[in-house]
C-alpha cells in the first residue's frame, strides 16, 4: 500500500485473510476464547499471510483502521484468549502458545513496525 492510498481500505488477498482470521466465527480470537486449537496448519498460514502484508506494505507510513484493528485481534485476543484458556485448566498442545502464538504476535509486529522480527533473534 503506498502512501498515496491512505485512506482507502486495504483490499489485498493477504489482508482479506487477515481480517477473516480476526472476525470469523471460527477465527483466532474466537479460537482462543473457546480453548480450541485450529491447528499447526493454520497458524503456518496466518503468518505466511503476515509476511505477505509486511512485503505489501513496505515503504507505507500508515494502515487502514479496518486492518489495524484486525491485527491487533488476531495479536493480542488471541494470545488472552489462550492465557485464559490455560487459566480456567484446560490443555493445550505443548507448542500452541511458542512458537505458534508467539510467531503470529511477532509477525503482527512486524506488521506493524515495518521490519520482519522473528523468535530466532
Amino acid at each position: 500500500m503506498s502512501d498515496d492510498a491512505v485512506g482507502r481500505p486495504m483490499r489485498s488477498e493477504a489482508a482479506a485473510r487477515v481480517i477473516e482470521a480476526a472476525t470469523s466465527l471460527d477465527g483466532l480470537p474466537a479460537s482462543a476464547r473457546a480453548g480450541e486449537d485450529p491447528g499447526p496448519a493454520y497458524f503456518a498460514r496466518l503468518v505466511a499471510d503476515l509476511r505477505t502484508l509486511f512485503d505489501e506494505l513496505a515503504g507505507a507510513t500508515q494502515i487502514d483502521r479496518e486492518l489495524a484493528s484486525a491485527l491487533h485481534a488476531v495479536a493480542h485476543r488471541g494470545a488472552l484468549g489462550y492465557v485464559d484458556a490455560v487459566a480456567y485448566g484446560r490443555t493445550l498442545r505443548p507448542t500452541l502458545v511458542d512458537p505458534d502464538m508467539l510467531d503470529v504476535e511477532l509477525a503482527v509486529e512486524s506488521v506493524l513496525t515495518g521490519e520482519w522480527h522473528t523468535l530466532e533473534e
